[in-house]
């Protein structure tokens, strides 16, 4: 197994930036057979978690540049329409490139639909089988995975309408063949997204990449994009090659959650929810979030203790004329950027939050975002209730009567107790999505050009160690809800994989500066001053185990370890 380099001593920052040079998110759009992604854009990620109330707001939304749009196929009538005689068929091979974002050969990402020669057989229910192959290169470190925006919502859980479920690596898309009319039904990883689909197929093969490029931008193909089209030279596509134009339309969506622990509700201590002003004066930047938060255990306590009671503090020029904390009085909903620059004190984003001033009513509210992640000076957006369904071993709370600006998100917002825990939850909306994609000798020779990997529908993917990237808190087992647990931060830099490491209870920086061995099954070792852990992460699961062993010297005993995604 191939080993990871890691930087010594990498800053945190460079996470931050590794982020913001994903190569366009996470390609999301429906495959031949749907898969609509959920993003996980989270404020203030590489800060401390109580910035969101410990449920790190994640903007469990759709990729827009994928979903919804429309494409113009008149502009790609000059194209002729393949003869079904010549078009995918039982036994054969067959993928689609989905999505490709390239800015240069360390700097992309691809989602390719592949099915092998024997996943194209119909099964006795008439079902084909399609995985799902996502990979993004960010500084020259290569991640795979088949499910999300990002290698960490693999882990997300849905409800398949009988039980809770995650798309495992390699999950296989079941759908129809596809008919005389070019249409289909899918059903994408067990139920997350139901739908149809209607394709064309044209012939591209003997034209040049550059013509075709062009021409699937021109119909409004957002879903392909090139940087600096030269590199594709004067490259023809081969023989066989064909763009397919496939529109599908969801009919079906499921709940689903990131199960990742900074995406729990916490609630505040009775006094600070009552905004307290010795409590609130009581807590700064380092004030350990288990001093004045528990994880929310149930719906009802999480409606209890969020009241939209602030901590009101005295303005500053920074802060403007109001200088009010609602972190804690609010649970959150979603973020809506600012195309504008941050200014001194905040973002320019706006944060959708809620709150429950008794009974079963609903307050949202829109708020200012702190540079550090805080949630500032909310005003309320309008009113609502609640409604409580049982799915399941959890319950799922729905929000009514959203104001516009919820409303206008591409998914819908609920909360799910489960598990112990109060999860931020989300429901995308059924859309249209159009794309036009490539098929497997078109896509491997556009690879070729690019200097791309080549698909083999064969091959079921397989994880590398950039696919283990993100946050994971780990501690010692039966301890992670005290969070006497350390962040350990992974995150691609141009010389290898690098990692920082936060002591969480003191918001502390520890040293991560001597590693040992990381692989692309993710077993690891680690050693900070107080520890030397060998464990290893579940991919899928978002979940880490091992053991803790005390530095030399000490006379500490060997504990268990346990660990999970943020």
């Amino acid at each position: 197994m191939k080993n990871a380099t890691w930087i010594k001593g990498a800053p945190l920052a460079l996470a931050a930036a590794a982020l913001l040079a994903a190569c366009g998110g996470g390609g999301g759009g429906a495959g031949s057979d749907g898969g609509s992604d959920a993003l996980a854009g989270a404020q203030g990620r590489n800060l401390r978690a109580d910035q969101n109330h410990g449920a790190e707001v994640r903007e469990i939304a759709t990729d827009l540049t994928q979903r919804g749009v429309g494409l113009d196929r008149s502009r790609l009538a000059h194209l002729v329409e393949v003869a079904q005689s010549k078009r995918p068929a039982a036994g054969a091979a067959a993928a689609a490139m989905v999505s490709l974002t390239y800015n240069g050969p360390a700097s992309w990402f691809r989602r390719v639909l592949s099915t092998s020669a024997t996943q194209s057989v119909p099964d006795r229910d008439g079902w084909i089988r399609t995985w799902d192959r996502r990979e993004r290169m960010t500084f020259g470190q290569h991640a795979t995975w088949s499910f999300g925006s990002e290698p960490a919502r693999q882990s997300d859980v849905h409800w398949n309408g009988n039980a809770w479920v995650r798309c495992a690596l390699n999950h296989e898309i079941a759908s129809t063949p596809v008919d005389a009319d070019g249409a289909n039904q899918y059903n994408y990883c067990d139920g997350y997204e139901l739908g149809t689909g209607q394709r064309s197929f044209l012939g591209i093969e003997g034209r040049t990449m550059l013509e075709v490029y062009q021409a699937m931008r021109s119909a409004g193909a957002t879903n392909v994009f090139i940087a600096n089209t030269s590199v594709l030279g004067s490259a023809v596509f081969p023989a066989g090659s064909m763009l397919v134009a496939q529109t599908n339309t969801a009919t079906q969506t499921a709940v689903a959650y990131y199960p990742g622990i900074g995406n729990a509700v916490r609630d505040p201590i009775p006094a600070l929810a009552a905004a307290d002003p010795a409590t609130c004066l009581s807590i700064g930047p380092n004030t350990p979030l288990r001093d004045y938060t528990t994880f929310s255990t149930s719906l009802e306590g999480m409606v209890a203790t969020h009241r939209g009671i602030p901590c009101v503090f005295t303005p500053t020029a920074l802060t403007g004329p109001r200088n009010e904390w609602w972190t804690q009085a609010t649970v959150p909903i979603g973020f809506l950027p600012s195309n504008l620059p941050p200014g001194p004190y905040y973002t320019g984003g706006t944060m959708l939050r809620a709150s429950f001033p008794g009974g079963n009513a609903i307050t949202f509210h829109a708020c200012q975002h702190r540079l550090d992640g805080s949630t500032r000076n909310c005003n309320p957006i309008g009113s609502g209730t609640f409604s409580i369904e049982t799915l399941g071993d959890a319950r799922a709370m729905r929000l009514g009567t959203l104001p516009p600006q919820i409303a206008a998100l591409a998914w819908v917002p609920l909360f799910v107790e489960r598990a112990g825990k109060v999860w931020v939850a989300y429901q995308n909306k059924p859309v249209a999505t159009s794309t036009a994609r490539l098929n497997l000798p078109a896509l491997n020779a556009l690879a070729t050009q690019l200097g791309l990997p080549a698909v083999d529908p064969a091959v079921p993917l397989a994880t590398t160690p950039a696919s283990f990237q993100g946050q994971w808190v780990l501690g010692v087992a039966g301890t992670l809800d005290a969070q006497d647990t350390m962040t350990l931060s992974i995150f691609p830099t141009p010389q290898g994989l690098g990692a920082s490491c936060i002591e969480d209870k003191s918001n502390t920086s520890l040293d991560c500066s001597t590693f040992g061995s990381f692989d692309a099954d993710g077993n690891f070792t680690l050693l900070t001053r107080n520890d030397h852990i060998v464990g290893r992460f579940l991919f899928v699961e978002g979940t880490a185990s091992g053991t803790l062993f005390p530095p030399p010297g000490s006379t500490a005993p060997i504990e268990p370890m346990e660990g999970v995604r943020r």
